[in-house]
């Protein structure tokens, strides 16, 4: 088994809609060492006035020759988030992902309040996404287009 040393260099960026914002997404260590799989971390803060009862993110990875691969499945999130709070979750990479890969990017897509309502990304929340490198990059300046799609 080739084992990776991953440097987990991570960006966060938030648009002004955004209801969330993510303070942290990387790997988890103690997943890799033990367990040797690959696992994210993703830490948010709920920035609005209402409780998060469910999210989904979208992720894309940008392989070795900086090529934007999509996942097939969205992570989900079902536990309640208060107004304020701050939450950490985390996720296995999925099957097929492959070890030279460079770096993910990682955006919520739609929130679920406890009264109901939602809020959906929009072209104006280009801004709400997280990002992580395995490798050290220059040129990703912005999430790609994918990501939101």
């Amino acid at each position: 088994m080739k084992l990776v040393v991953l440097t987990g260099l991570f960006t966060v960026l938030a648009a002004a809609q955004c209801p969330i914002e993510i303070t942290r997404f990387g790997i988890n260590m103690n997943q890799l060492l033990i367990n040797h799989s690959t696992a994210f971390d993703l830490r948010y803060t709920n920035k609005t006035s209402k409780v998060i009862t469910g999210m989904k993110f979208r992720g894309v990875w940008i392989d070795a020759v900086d090529d934007v691969h999509t996942v097939l499945s969205a992570f989900t999130e079902a536990d309640r988030v208060k107004a304020g709070a701050t939450k950490t979750v985390g996720w296995k990479e999925p099957f097929g992902v492959p070890e030279d890969r460079k770096g993910w990017f990682i955006a919520p897509i739609k929130v679920l309040y406890d009264d109901g309502s939602t809020w959906q990304m929009t072209e104006a929340d280009r801004g709400c996404f997280g990002q992580m490198w395995m490798v050290k990059h220059d040129h990703w300046k912005e999430a790609p287009k994918q990501l939101f799609e």
